[in-house]
């Protein structure tokens, strides 16, 4: 207190707000374009209603309502998938994110490729695929050789 004034109390009320959390997923983090649709998973807490779903790049098919993907629908590629976590008074929206990705069909390549040779002889064969780290094996049947 100062210059004799009784000490001056003040009261009122303060409101916290709690901001809406979110997290997505999916259950896998790949899928080959064949794949059939795939549903998000939302959890969290406060309401999401009105929320919407994107992906980035363009190319991948996604329902913005439900977050489904459709590998079949989509161009491979890696993708950021979001999810715009609504305001909650006077707390701010905001994106939480996931990463899918969508691998396409694989294909073996075969060059160099002499399909006639002598037996005792060979042949060099070079084997390249889409699918990063792909494994090649063979086997011989009957003179023929059968690969995978």
């Amino acid at each position: 207190t100062t210059g004799g004034c009784p000490p001056a109390t003040a009261t009122g009320t303060i409101t916290v707000n709690i901001p809406n959390t979110a997290t997505i997923s999916y259950p896998q983090p790949q899928y080959c374009v064949n794949s059939s649709n795939v549903s998000a998973t939302l959890s969290g807490t406060g309401s999401y209603l009105g929320s919407i779903y994107s992906a980035t790049p363009a190319g991948l098919s996604i329902n913005s309502s439900t977050g489904e993907i459709n590998p079949s629908a989509s161009t491979p590629g890696t993708y950021t998938v979001s999810y715009l976590v609504p305001a909650s008074g006077p707390c701010a929206s905001y994106l939480v994110s996931t990463t899918i990705t969508i691998t396409p069909l694989p294909s073996v390549i075969a060059t160099n490729l002499n399909p006639t040779f002598c037996s005792g002889g060979g042949t060099n064969i070079q084997l390249t695929s889409n699918v990063p780290g792909a494994i090649f094996s063979w086997t011989v049947t009957g003179g023929n050789v059968v690969g995978a």
